[in-house]
């Protein structure tokens, strides 16, 4: 249901609209978070723990912040790559599972946090090792995806502000 009024909303701007690009541009401008401010801060604040959890090699609690997670994520429009990544956390006490899972919450969520940005700053790093990119309030690198083995593994590539 939610799919086809996105899909209505996007048809009818892109009809009445003379610049058809301007249209798609202002719609997804449009506030896709319900509770607004406050939940992209809930949002950023549970994704981080999972991010510290799979720093600190914990899936265990990698899994219960995932968990808390599903919920922040309920008021979220075309979220459902966003939950699955965040479903199959929750559900694997596997810490290599849940730092590929991780890879895609962390894509998903970036895409989030550039349109609806959170309270704080955002530096965007980069594992070369893994390919995959995360966010974290701190500039220091502390890689999610091999933990202790190479906790400085990366490098800063933008920032979100």
């Amino acid at each position: 249901m939610k799919y086809n009024i996105s899909f209505a909303i996007t048809l009818m701007l892109s009809l009445f609209s003379i610049n058809n690009s301007q249209a798609a541009l202002n719609y997804q401008n449009v506030n896709l978070i319900k509770g607004g401010t406050e939940n992209i801060n809930d949002i950023y604040a549970g994704y981080a723990k999972i991010e510290k959890a799979l720093t600190l090699d914990d899936a265990a609690t990698a899994q219960k912040a995932a968990s808390q997670l599903i919920i922040e994520l309920k008021d979220i429009a075309n979220s459902n790559v966003t939950l699955i990544a965040a479903t199959k956390i929750s559900q694997t006490a596997d810490i290599s599972l849940q730092r590929k899972s991780f890879a895609i919450l962390s894509s998903a969520l970036y895409k989030l946090f550039k349109s609806q940005k959170p309270d704080r700053m955002l530096y965007i790093h980069f594992c070369p090792m893994a390919k995959a990119y995360w966010m974290d309030e701190n500039k220091e690198i502390s890689s999610p995806y091999y933990g202790e083995k190479m906790l400085t593994c990366g490098e800063t590539k933008g920032m979100i502000m």
